[in-house]
């Protein structure tokens, strides 16, 4: 009896041992002691709102779960977001350019963080590196259903504030118009415009849209007619005119071409012409204003007429046998009419008259 129960107490032993095997190692394999004991690195991610995101919340990629978030959301400095913690196992790296969002799995809305990489066209095949921080795209799945209806509903609530301010408006513009312009002295005046207006529109129908004026209008038009058939005609007689008179403007353009070099060298025989007498303009001032001979035979009538004695005795006593004859004949004349000039005025005569020879 002994060793028998021995045998059994001992296979009991053995039985617990191997069930409490089995129950751990179902734990470490349902549990999350398995995935504590995996080495991590952290990440850091803002948001300008993380509402119902919890510490130990996991972290999807790709519908995996890749990590976890290590703490509860914290604010940032500056008090506008919060900065969440992420612990991604090793096992996994994180792309380049992936978003943060924060979404919700299953029908009581768990709030989780979803990693979405970028298109495959996208990435560069660089990682994330550990203790970087990055900026989130807010939330995802239901959440951002809520979102967007609250966004929806604070949009449509202005839009009726907006409509019902027009209704009002509107409202204020037709009780205006009620009272102003469809007012009962408006009317009436509106109406002796239309009446007034209709008198004028009878007016021209019985005076200017009569017949006799609309016959007179025709035949001014009948007359402007011809009078444009015979302008085309009296353009067409120009038009040979000007086509005959075309041989003539050629065999003009010659002699045209001559004249007009004759006219210049006309011109240039001008200018020297007025050039000449500019020039000899000058000099008759300068014999007119100037000292000498010539100047004074302009000036002096006396000495004038005494040069032209002189050059009268030259030429008929010549110059050896030169004599005064003017004088000789006044002395003559006085002689005979026994006259009574001074001496005095006599001899200052004379020597006046004396023209020195010198041989």
């Amino acid at each position: 009896m002994g060793d028998e129960g021995r045998k059994t107490e001992l296979l009991v032993g053995l039985f617990l041992l191997v069930g409490l095997l089995l129950l751990g190692v179902l734990i470490l394999q349902f549990s999350s002691l398995r995935e504590a004991m995996k080495p991590r690195y952290k990440l850091n991610v803002t948001f300008p709102s993380a509402a119902g995101l919890i510490e130990n919340a996991p972290v999807k990629l790709g519908g995996a779960t890749v990590g976890e978030v290590s703490a509860k959301p914290r604010l940032n400095p500056r008090f506008n977001g919060v900065i969440i913690e992420l612990e991604i196992f090793s096992e996994y790296q994180v792309p380049e350019g992936s978003e943060f969002v924060i979404g919700s799995s299953g029908l009581m809305g768990d709030k989780l963080l979803e990693i979405r990489p970028p298109d495959p066209g996208e990435i560069t095949g660089k990682f994330l590196k550990p203790g970087s921080v990055h900026e989130g795209k807010g939330t995802g799945g239901l959440g951002a259903l809520e979102d967007a209806a609250f966004t929806l509903t604070t949009k449509t609530e202005d839009v009726l504030i907006g409509v019902e301010e027009a209704i009002e408006l509107l409202a204020e513009a037709v009780r205006n118009l009620e009272s102003g312009f469809l007012s009962a002295e408006n009317a009436t005046s509106f109406k002796e415009s239309l009446e007034g207006l209709n008198r004028v529109i009878d007016k021209i129908d019985a005076r200017i849209l009569a017949e006799e004026n609309i016959e007179t209008v025709e035949g001014i038009l009948g007359g402007l007619e011809e009078t444009v058939g015979n302008f085309k005609e009296g353009s067409a007689t120009l038009d040979e005119v000007m086509t005959k008179l075309q041989p003539v403007a050629e065999k003009l353009e010659p002699s045209i071409e001559k004249l007009e070099v004759a006219l210049d060298k006309f011109g240039q025989t001008a200018d020297s012409v007025k050039n000449t007498a500019k020039v000899a303009s000058a000099k008759v001032a300068e014999l007119e204003e100037g000292e000498g001979l010539l100047p004074m035979l302009l000036k002096d009538k006396d000495l004038k007429n005494q040069f032209t004695a002189l050059i009268s005795n030259l030429r008929r006593h010549g110059i050896l046998r030169y004599k005064n004859s003017a004088s000789e004949s006044k002395e003559r004349e006085k002689r005979a009419g026994g006259s009574d000039e001074d001496p005095a005025e006599k001899q200052a005569r004379t020597e006046h008259y004396r023209v020195p020879y010198r041989r």
